[in-house]
């Protein structure tokens, strides 16, 4: 039952992401991933439900002594291992995507987790992985986690390098000093 359950959201998922990008929240012309958030930031950010943009002056830097990528915005910042491994998407104001460059680049997904804002109300985190890491205008900003392989299995230098940065995203939560994003 939980496969169906999880199969259902990501077409529900899926289907919300084509519909916004046909209704022009994000873009279909090849970029830099960099520019296209920046791109999506602008186009959107006067699009935004709850009036939370996520993306609001969102920047990337990698530390090339360390490995680890950085992602910082008004209200977030993000650091991972093994930093050119993966990279983010705008979807809207109010959702960014994070996910592995290889796996994407195979259409394997690749996505490792989906910060999201979420009415208090929502029962996304009842159906999918996923913790509650803040609050803000009374809405929750939430981690959506993966419930399916999004990586080539069979790869096993593939697999090592998703499964790297995925065990230091399952540490996200409100409460944990050790979780690698923190909100502003």
């Amino acid at each position: 039952m939980k496969k169906y359950l999880s199969i259902l959201f990501a077409i529900v998922l899926a289907v919300s992401c084509i519909g916004l990008t046909a209704c022009g929240g994000g873009s279909s012309e090849e970029a830099a991933p960099e520019d296209t958030a920046a791109e999506t930031t602008e186009e959107t950010a006067e699009t935004s439900d709850s009036g939370i943009d996520l993306s609001a002056n969102i920047t990337r830097s990698d530390d090339s002594e360390t490995g680890e990528g950085t992602v910082e915005s008004d209200l977030f910042t993000l650091t991972l291992p093994d930093g050119a491994s993966w990279d983010y998407e705008v979807v809207s104001p109010e959702e960014i995507v994070f996910y592995n460059k290889a796996a994407k680049d195979a259409d394997l997904g690749g996505t490792l987790f989906t910060l999201k804002v979420l009415p208090k109300d929502d029962q996304t985190l009842e159906i999918m992985p996923g913790a509650v890491v803040g609050e803000k205008d009374g809405k929750n900003i939430t981690a959506v986690f993966t419930s399916d392989v999004q990586y080539d299995a069979s790869n096993e230098d593939a697999s090592k390098e998703y499964m790297n940065v995925y065990e230091v995203v399952q540490k996200i939560s409100d409460d944990a000093s050790s979780s690698p994003l923190k909100l502003k």
